[in-house]
């Protein structure tokens, strides 16, 4: 039975080694052959490698991340869609609440701006009542006449007086050179007007007053801008710019 296990033993090595011998034989032909193969055809193998690699990088890795972004962009709208349609209702909802949160913000803003500007109206028109009151209207009409080269003594709904200040528009003047008085929206209306007759010989308006001397009403400061008088005028007062 001994002598049976060492013949095995025997003819398994002799195997074993015979197999190893093979294989060692058939490494080395494959060694010669890739370097006969090289040496004979390596500067073409290294050019269709080159190409190859050119071509990979110029077109097949560009067509493939085209490939990959859709498949990416497609899984995302994908995703997209089921989570719309999982939580579509909810952030509807969600919007509707913020956009009307938003909605009240701002209407309660603007009514709190709308308080605020009536109140600083109010105040405005408080101090110009005090002011109209306390200032005598002859006065305010002779200092107010001689500061100021160009101002006018109009009433806001008055067609007339809307004529002459149109025809004052077409000068460029500076405003703290050029004032407007809206008779109609002083309390001191009738007295200013008593007194415009006084030095002027009319209380019609409007009246306008050009380097601290009236020149007249509406037809007469159309006139005097026809003719070129009413540019002489504000040019001779500096207050003009052309």
């Amino acid at each position: 039975m001994d002598v049976v296990k060492s013949g095995f033993s025997f003819i398994k090595v002799r195997l074993q080694r015979r197999h190893r011998k093979k294989f060692r034989n058939c490494l080395r032909n494959l060694f010669f052959v890739i370097h006969h193969i090289f040496v004979e055809y390596g500067w073409l193998i290294l050019g269709i490698l080159t190409v190859f690699h050119f071509v990979y990088k110029k077109f097949i890795l560009s067509f493939y991340q085209d490939i990959q972004q859709r498949k990416e962009l497609e899984r995302r709208k994908k995703f997209d869609a089921e989570l719309q349609e999982a939580y579509g209702d909810r952030i509807r909802i969600a919007r509707e609440k913020a956009q009307q949160e938003l909605n009240n913000k701002v209407v309660e803003a603007y009514k709190h701006l709308k308080v605020k500007k009536q109140k600083y109206l109010q105040g405005i028109m408080t101090s110009s009542r005090m002011s109209n009151v306390n200032i005598d209207p002859y006065t305010f009409v002779t200092n107010l006449t001689k500061s100021t080269p160009v101002v006018v003594f109009s009433k806001s709904y008055c067609p007339y007086c809307k004529n002459a200040k149109r025809a004052l528009s077409t000068f460029r003047m500076r405003d703290d050179l050029y004032k407007i008085i809206e008779l109609d929206e002083r309390e001191d209306c009738d007295k200013i007007q008593d007194i415009l007759l006084q030095l002027t010989g009319a209380r019609s308006v409007p009246r306008v007053f050009i380097g601290g001397k009236c020149i007249g009403g509406s037809d007469d400061t159309v006139a005097a801008q026809k003719d070129g008088r009413l540019e002489k005028l504000l040019k001779e007062a500096g207050t003009s710019r052309f």
